[in-house]
């Protein structure tokens, strides 16, 4: 009967510690450029430099460039049938949008920024 209870115990402790776990989209990332733009021979040339650019998102941080960028949080957030990463410092809130499980999308006009996990 003690180890059902110290079994149970245990089982809840480690759902617990999961739930308080990351966003679920810690990784290294590349960009793409996409959007109405796309066929734009400029814009073909800054995708090629851009695939060579990594984002490193992290449970609370981004690095790009060597550059470490701290936040309060980063979590998932829903709106209608859109769920968006969401990037908190302060006041400041910055979202990307979740295309699947390894995507997310800038929309920046008519420009659109994807980052496709590789990591």
């Amino acid at each position: 009967m003690m180890n059902i209870v110290r079994m149970v115990g245990f089982l809840v402790f480690s759902l617990a510690l999961a739930a308080c776990g990351g966003h679920g989209f810690e990784g290294e990332y590349r960009m793409e450029i996409g959007g109405d733009v796309s066929q734009n021979p400029m814009v073909q040339a800054l995708n090629e430099k851009m695939a060579e650019k990594r984002l490193v998102i992290g449970e609370n941080y981004t690095v790009s460039d060597g550059e470490k960028h701290e936040y309060d949080s980063i979590v998932v957030e829903s709106e209608g049938d859109n769920r968006y990463l969401v990037f908190v410092k302060g006041d400041e809130r910055e979202k990307f949008k979740i295309i699947d499980d390894d995507t997310l999308e800038i929309n920046e006009g008519f420009v659109k920024i994807r980052l496709v996990r590789t990591k």
